[in-house]
């Protein structure tokens, strides 16, 4: 297969958030998320801003959400708020972003 030369391509991820319990327990969480070739990349991720700015040029879409009472929550502009406003999911979806990009080797 011939290497497409897309400039701003998006692949898809299945990520793990570690999500907070009541009972001291994380617990594990996946979704997938639809991702964009980030504009920059040498972006700096040093402050929550500039990582807010750089997930918002990253994230096309985010699946397999529910609500509290388990009902599917379809992609919108409040959705994203909602997920990006959660802690465990802007870690799991920038981890997420570049494992993609970068596959851990298998092996030692």
């Amino acid at each position: 297969m011939a290497l497409r030369i897309a400039k701003r391509p998006t692949f898809r991820a299945t990520v793990t958030a570690m999500v907070p319990t009541d009972s001291g327990e994380a617990e594990k969480q996946t979704f997938s998320v639809r991702y964009r070739l980030a504009a920059d990349s040498q972006a700096d991720l040093s402050t929550p801003e500039q990582q807010e700015a750089f997930l918002h040029d990253i994230i096309v879409s985010v699946d397999d959400l529910v609500d509290e009472a388990g009902d599917p929550l379809p992609w919108s502009d409040d959705v994203r708020a909602a997920v990006l406003s959660l802690p465990w999911a802007l870690t799991a979806i920038l981890a997420g972003y570049f494992q993609a990009l970068v596959p851990a080797r298998l092996g030692n």
